[in-house]
Parts: C-alpha cells; sequence; structure tokens
C-alpha cells in the first residue's frame, strides 16, 4: 500500500508540474496573442482614420467638380451668347457693307449726272436749267 500511495504521490507530482509548465506556456501564448490583438486594433483605427479622411476628400473633389462644371456651364452659356452676338454683328456689317456699296453707286450716278449736266450745259452755252 505504501508503494501505491508513493506512486500515486509521484503521479500527482508529475501532473502537477505537467500542468504548471502547460499553464505557463498558454499564459505566455495569451500574452503574445494580447500584443498582436493590439497592434491588430492599432491599424484598424487607422484604417478607419484613413477611410473617414478619403471619404472627406472625396467628398470635398465632388464639391469642386460640381462648382467646376457650374462654372463651365455659365462659361459655355456666355461662349454661346457671344457668338450670337458675334453672328448678329457680322449680319449687320455684311448689311451695312452692302448699303454702302449700294450708296456709294448711288453717289457715283448722281457725279456721273451732275458731271454730263456740266458738260452738256458747257457744249450747249451755259444755260441749263431746267423749267418745272
Amino acid at each position: 500500500m505504501k508503494n501505491i500511495v508513493i506512486l500515486l504521490a509521484c503521479i500527482s507530482m508529475f501532473a502537477s508540474c505537467a500542468t504548471t509548465a502547460q499553464l505557463k506556456q498558454l499564459r505566455a501564448e495569451n500574452a503574445t496573442l494580447r500584443g498582436e490583438k493590439a497592434k491588430y486594433n492599432s491599424r484598424v483605427i487607422e484604417l478607419e482614420t484613413s477611410i473617414t479622411e478619403l471619404k472627406s476628400n472625396i467628398a470635398s473633389l465632388t464639391d469642386k467638380i460640381g462648382l467646376l462644371n457650374q462654372s463651365n456651364t455659365a462659361l459655355n452659356q456666355k461662349t454661346i451668347e457671344q457668338q450670337a452676338k458675334l453672328s448678329q454683328n457680322q449680319v449687320v456689317l455684311q448689311v451695312s457693307q452692302e448699303r454702302l456699296e449700294r450708296l456709294e453707286k448711288l453717289l457715283a450716278m448722281e457725279r456721273a449726272k451732275t458731271d454730263d449736266n456740266k458738260n452738256r450745259s458747257a457744249s450747249t452755252g451755259g444755260d441749263n436749267t431746267v423749267a418745272n
């Protein structure tokens, strides 16, 4: 019976040693895992911050693009208006040039008539009055 008690004592001591070693190993693993979890949580926070900043930048850029589109639309409208005015001015210029040409022709014809009348008057003796 003594042998059995001694054997049981040895087995329990051996079991407790093995359990203590396993416990130390588990505690070391736990500490390692906690460190890795802390690093992971830190990285997640960094990524969330980066995502928030990117969303803010995208919103800002979207607003700026909207403003540029509005400015572009306004400039296009002004360009269209200016092109319409230019077209109108070109039409007015063309009509004015045509009128000027007609007036110059009329003036030339009137001068020619005046010159003819002077020439006739000079050849007929100077009296070129027209009776009304």
